[in-house]
């Protein structure tokens, strides 16, 4: 991975999270933090939702390290831990999602009900993000797709998307 490319990530995702102190932020998909620890910087409270349990412990020592008092670790799979909040009503401003190649449709209903009022979508497959941003259209509006150039000399990409919540669902 460039390390350019990653800051760029990293720029845009901040960028189009619009996150502001009061904030709170769901990070889904989380891995070691590299996302989730620039958005603690700027929000009132960040949860980062990660599979991989050493990846959690690398995500809670980063944050140690660098003196980050305000994210919060969740161990499971994001759509378990989706459902969860859903029943609960748990309230986001903000949620930024870097899932795997093979996408998030298994956590679509859960973000659909959370509605949050923004969502980042961070993509290395333009095949289920274009079908997992189809789902995200019923009650939220594409406002843009970057792409990221984070493996030169590759075929592949990454790719940036914000969405806005409309109004009422389409």
């Amino acid at each position: 991975v460039s390390d350019h490319g990653n800051a760029e990530l990293i720029r845009l995702v901040l960028e189009h999270a619009a996150v502001a102190r009061h904030h709170r932020v769901a990070d889904l998909y989380a891995g070691a933090g590299n996302l989730s620890l620039p958005l603690a910087r700027r929000a009132g409270a960040v949860i980062a939702v990660e599979r991989t349990p050493t990846s959690v412990e690398a995500a809670r020592e980063n944050a140690r390290r660098l003196g980050i008092t305000n994210l919060e670790l969740a161990t499971g799979p994001t759509e378990t831990v989706l459902r969860g909040w859903t029943k609960r009503a748990l309230r986001l401003d903000t949620v930024v999602l870097d899932p795997p190649r093979s996408g998030a449709a298994e956590a679509m209903p859960s973000l659909l009900a959370l509605a949050p009022s923004r969502i980042v979508y961070v993509s290395c497959n333009p095949a289920t993000l274009a079908r997992d941003l189809k789902t995200l259209a019923r009650g939220y509006r594409v406002e843009l797709v970057q792409p990221i150039d984070l493996f030169p000399q590759t075929y592949h990409v990454e790719a940036v998307a914000l969405l806005v919540k409309r109004d009422r669902p389409a």
